[in-house]
């Protein structure tokens, strides 16, 4: 099955993969290169879903299920990929989905402002596509980690609350026994029983 190009004019959609190892966003407005980083990534066993530009890349975001990780071409018309990636960290749905920029700049004050906006690798065109998936397989891991350490994190935090809850009331429970004593020694040293 190949990619399905007719969904909409910006936005091109590639048939789902089984076993996958993770969907991967890849914006670019060059065709050439989309079709490079799919076949790449592919061969990989990742789902590929491709942009091409940076609103058709917004709109794709809007559609479940969301990418692990986003290839990003940094010059593009209308939207950069510096623009892209500045919108999607500061949108808590996507701040976490690891970026790697993809251009042909390769001066260090692209590279350096690209890792300033939130991505979290930089690769330069042309590049060697046995080097991009291993990239990507070294995110997607850490990614992967990081949810783990999140999800155990939540687990932790969901533990203390119950252990909170519990030894406030054993100190209600001993809080109403030492009452509860001290009313006994009182009837008793009253005469009382």
């Amino acid at each position: 099955m190949g990619s399905d190009r007719g969904v909409a004019p910006n936005i091109l959609v590639v048939d789902d993969m089984s076993g996958h190892a993770g969907r991967i966003l890849v914006v670019d407005d060059d065709p050439s290169i989309i079709r490079l980083v799919e076949r790449a990534l592919r061969s990989g066993g990742y789902d590929v879903v491709s942009a091409n530009s940076g609103e058709a890349a917004l709109d794709v975001l809007k559609t479940p299920p969301l990418p692990q990780l986003i290839i990003l071409d940094v010059m593009m018309p209308k939207m950069s990929g510096f623009e892209v990636c500045r919108l999607l960290r500061f949108d808590p749905q996507f701040e976490n989905i690891p970026i790697i920029m993809l251009t042909a700049l390769d001066d260090s004050e692209n590279r350096l402002k690209g890792i300033e906006l939130g991505a979290e690798d930089y690769l330069t065109k042309p590049f060697h596509p046995k080097e991009l998936v291993a990239r990507v397989r070294s995110l997607m891991r850490m990614h992967d980690l990081h949810a783990s350490l999140e999800e155990s994190l939540f687990k932790v935090r969901r533990f203390n609350t119950f252990v909170e809850n519990v030894t406030m009331g054993l100190d209600r429970e001993s809080f109403e026994y030492a009452r509860l004593e001290q009313l006994i020694i009182a009837q008793v040293l009253a005469g009382g029983i």
